[in-house]
């Protein structure tokens, strides 16, 4: 029998992998991404925006001949700006990723077409520039663009359904693997019209996978010795094999077998249950490699987050600055010690930094080592203090570790590092939530999971929704975010 001499050896050659994600089980524990995709941006995506980008343009010179208005410089420049703000915005509200239902996609293409609207205004607003451009050209540009786009996206996607109904051809597949991989898979590829395989049939040995195996629109139709008959006599053209990574031997077994059988090979990896952070397939030197953790937000994704942050975190300084001047003044004239009270926390790569906060508690020493977190009642929180940790106007100061590159105004936020210590023995992947910036707000801030946490599957849900938020950034979420953030401010979770 031969060995492999790698298991990228056997994916170099022989195999296809399948990618998809999951998302949260019932009981509400991370399910871990199931597969991977690599997240940038390929051929189609350019064709499409460079599409939306040209719609747009010509109902902006269309418009102006209309109204007997020379498409000018400003007209032109605008056109100009417009293309790398609609990349921005498309990019970020994920516009060109399928979806079969047309209303959702016209509540979809609106919200990223209004962010492409208000960047422009914004820029015309700054450079004070808006009085150059006709307000009835503009208005009536607004509207027809996005009308236009949207019944071309509409009338394309038909097109290409019916096209692809018609001429499409699927190839029958088996599936090896009747365990939860197998069930995701063949509904998966079973439930996607644009897959090009249809699972006919699922074989396996195991007879506790085999018991669960529910789909009656896939058969069960025997163990792995009923493989071949089943090829030749379905008509099956290719082979998916969903086995757990504990029968790597067996599906070795089953590879050298199959390939006297001229099939496609398809080998899923069993990921499930595996934090995965940011993970993608690449290729080195021929070989797969398959990236189970990897720095997020890096490149062009990382900048556009930077750049946020530091522009908004500028803007809202210069609009709270009464708010914090005010704040500092009464905690100097009501407290005695000092304004601000800073703490030692993990950050970006676990690399400890301070944080800042405006001082809510009464001067106190805490044993080495311990960091008693603030209660309902606790008496260490002063009057003051209530109300600035109540509103959350304690937490403005971070504003400068924003501005310092520490934090970002988004991400999961940051615990004391006694709190990191504790926690990191209990619960699985705690530490993989700094592989991006801590956030002054988060996804679990705004789900409930803002304040203390008393006990452990607390701080695990906090965990989950930290690293759901690592692995499905977009600047539309962060906006999101800190929208629903000022709406959970006065929250009961806050001591």
């Amino acid at each position: 029998m031969r060995s492999l001499d790698t298991e990228a050896r056997l994916g170099a050659r022989h195999t296809s992998i399948v990618l998809e994600q999951s998302r949260l089980d019932g009981n509400g524990s991370r399910q871990m991404i199931s597969g991977m995709q690599s997240h940038q941006m390929n051929g189609l995506f350019w064709l499409q925006i460079i599409f939306d980008g040209l719609l747009s343009v010509m109902m902006l010179y269309a418009l102006t001949v209309r109204s007997q208005i020379d498409f000018s410089f400003p007209y032109r420049i605008m056109a100009a700006v417009m293309f790398p703000i609609l990349l921005l915005c498309y990019s970020n509200f994920r516009i060109y990723h399928d979806s079969n239902d047309a209303a959702a996609f016209f509540v979809k293409l609106f919200k990223a077409w209004m962010a492409v609207v208000v960047f422009l205004i914004a820029i015309a607003f700054v450079t004070k520039t808006s009085a150059i451009y006709s307000r009835e050209v503009i208005l009536l540009w607004i509207v027809s663009s996005f009308i236009l786009q949207f019944t071309a996206h509409y009338a394309v996607s038909k097109f290409l359904s019916g096209f692809h109904e018609m001429f499409s051809f699927k190839e029958r597949a088996i599936l090896v693997g009747a365990g939860e991989l197998g069930k995701r898979l063949s509904e998966k590829i079973n439930g996607n019209k644009w897959i090009n395989s249809e699972i006919v049939a699922v074989v396996d040995d195991d007879e506790y996978r085999c018991a669960d195996w529910n789909n009656d629109a896939v058969p069960l139709v025997g163990g792995l010795d009923s493989l071949k008959h089943c090829i030749e006599n379905l008509g099956v053209s290719s082979v998916y094999i969903a086995l757990p990574l504990t029968s790597l031997s067996q599906i070795e077994r089953l590879y050298f077998d199959l390939l006297a059988s001229n099939v496609n090979i398809k080998w899923v990896p069993d990921l499930l249950g595996m934090t995965l952070i940011n993970p993608n397939v690449k290729e080195l030197g021929g070989m797969p490699v398959f990236a189970l953790s990897e720095l997020p937000l890096n490149g062009l994704q990382g900048a556009i987050k930077k750049m946020f942050d530091v522009i908004m975190a500028l803007a809202a300084l210069v609009i709270l600055c009464p708010v914090m001047l005010l704040t500092a003044l009464a905690i100097k004239i009501m407290m005695p010690g000092s304004v601000l009270f800073k703490q030692r926390r993990h950050g970006w790569n676990g690399k400890v930094f301070n944080v800042y906060k405006f001082r809510s508690m009464v001067v106190h020493d805490e044993r080495e080592g311990e960091v008693t977190q603030a209660t309902a009642d606790d008496k260490r929180v002063t009057w003051l203090g209530r109300i600035l940790r109540k509103s959350s106007i304690d937490e403005l100061p971070q504003l400068f570790n924003v501005i310092r590159g520490e934090m970002s105004l988004v991400g999961p936020r940051p615990h004391a590092t006694e709190h990191n210590d504790y926690y990191s023995k209990r619960i699985d992947a705690y530490m993989a939530r700094h592989r991006i910036k801590p956030g002054i707000t988060g996804l679990a801030q705004v789900n409930g999971y803002r304040g203390r946490t008393e006990t452990l599957e607390k701080m695990k849900r906090r965990v989950e929704l930290d690293l759901e938020y690592i692995n499905s950034w977009s600047l539309a979420l962060d906006v999101k975010i800190l929208i629903r953030t000022v709406f959970v401010l006065w929250s009961k979770e806050a001591y």
